[in-house]
């Protein structure tokens, strides 16, 4: 088992690719990013931001995906992340 994965945590992704196969983007707990990744609620987002100096970036937990924009926790600090500012792997 990866060290980021929990017990259960392949049984939701396939929960969650399921629904966004019926539903689409508009399924609740997932959302595909610009790069054609589905990035589900609870899992680990880096991102970057346009205005930011070269090499920064910024990475956190999934909170809650509405209206197509990842909500992520950073260091405690709430961030609205959008798929176009989601980092390629």
């Amino acid at each position: 088992m990866d060290a980021e994965q929990m017990p259960g945590d392949a049984e939701a992704a396939g929960a969650a690719a399921g629904m966004h196969e019926i539903y689409g983007e508009t399924a609740r707990g997932c959302l595909e990013d610009c790069y054609g990744r589905i990035h589900y609620v609870g899992g680990w987002l880096t991102w970057r931001r346009e205005e930011w100096p070269a090499g920064r970036t910024a990475s956190g937990r999934i909170l809650e995906i509405a209206d197509q924009v990842y909500l992520v926790d950073c260091d405690g600090e709430p961030a609205s992340v959008t798929p176009a500012e989601v980092m390629p792997l």
